[in-house]
């Protein structure tokens, strides 16, 4: 279990499982519904809007990742897990697929890695973490 001094523990949660473009994928739903009830229950909060499931467009999920790591009630010492279950595209870099995602252009619709790894370094917080499942890498748990 992660642990910090912080008196919060935040969570974003994206299983993407339907896209236009690309395979399918059903068990990301479902590994993001059962994320979200394990992080529940260890008193993580996920606000509703935190939780996308499914069918999820570009705008969106880049939308919920910058207000995530960009919210002004961010503490230093808050801790923030973002969870991405889905596609990933490696095109001249790493990309988070969104449903409208092309395995040809991941630039145009997908959400680039080193983005969200610059939008998490200049975080107020001290403690962001991110857990991803995808098609590219299986998975692998980094933390900056």
């Amino acid at each position: 279990m992660i642990k910090n001094s912080g008196s919060r523990r935040r969570a974003l949660i994206i299983g993407i499982s339907d896209y236009d473009k690309l395979d399918p994928l059903s068990f990301c739903r479902n590994d993001g519904q059962e994320v979200s009830k394990v992080l529940s229950s260890l008193d993580y909060d996920i606000k509703d809007g935190n939780v996308l499931l499914g069918h999820i467009e570009w705008q969106k999920m880049r939308e919920t990742i910058y207000d995530f790591f960009n919210n002004d009630n961010t503490m230093p010492d808050d801790l923030l897990l973002f969870y991405y279950s889905g596609h990933g595209i490696y095109n001249k870099g790493l990309y988070l697929a969104a449903s409208e995602t092309d395995r040809y252009l991941p630039s145009r619709r997908g959400f680039n890695f080193e983005e969200l790894r610059r939008l998490m370094n200049d975080s107020i917080s001290i403690y962001p973490y991110y857990v991803f499942e995808t098609t590219f890498a299986k998975l692998y748990y980094l933390v900056p």
